[in-house]
């Protein structure tokens, strides 16, 4: 059966309404109280991180409610387009305003210690595949369990192949989140001792 764009239409309409663009406005509007009022004694680097996301993510967020805005006055076959590029700047909107959360709540409970950046960025690639599959699954009536067995085989396969390697990354995440060492330290590196 090919594939109809009318007939997810109005799946998409259902998740571009009024009140979700109104909700992710305001949650992005405090998300840039909380920086300015409780997040003045982050360092400069984090700032310019926090400052492009505060950046960036209105952009995409604004020109999603645009393409609604448009779509809500307009009545002809644009609008279905309209619609759908909407749905599609809004899903990349709603995964910034979850990395600036994010990235405020790791900011805020680690003030004097730097955070990992790869949690961050590890959070933002399962939250983007959570959000790809639910709007694939909802929306464009796409059966994900057989994707999720086969991906779940390959991961068996690509795990046990990697197994040292995994281990490793993981190790480091591991160190990175609990900071056992800091500078100054002495470690014992290949036989060596060395100072951090």
């Amino acid at each position: 059966m090919p594939f109809q764009f009318s007939s997810v239409i109005g799946k998409i309409l259902f998740f571009i309404q009024f009140e979700i663009f109104v909700v992710m406005w305001i949650t992005l509007l405090i998300c840039f109280g909380f920086y300015r009022f409780f997040l003045k004694a982050i360092s400069p680097k984090r700032h310019l991180n926090l400052k492009t996301r505060f950046k960036n993510t209105p952009i995409y967020l604004g020109t999603s409610t645009a393409l609604a805005l448009a779509q809500w006055a307009l009545s002809s076959r644009l609008s279905e387009y309209l619609a759908f590029f909407s749905l599609v700047i809004g899903a990349i909107a709603f995964v910034k305003v979850a990395q600036i959360i994010v990235y405020l709540s790791l900011f805020y409970k680690n003030m004097s210690q730097g955070i990992p950046r790869l949690i961050a960025n590890l959070f933002s690639f399962v939250f983007s595949i959570f959000v790809i599959s639910f709007i694939g699954s909802e929306v464009f009536s796409i059966h994900i369990t057989a994707m999720l067995a086969t991906s779940a085989v390959f991961s068996l396969v690509l795990g046990l192949a990697l197994q040292d390697t995994l281990g490793n990354l993981f190790s480091g995440v591991a160190m990175q989140i609990g900071q056992p060492f800091k500078i100054g330290d002495w470690v014992e590196i290949n036989h060596e001792n060395r100072s951090l």
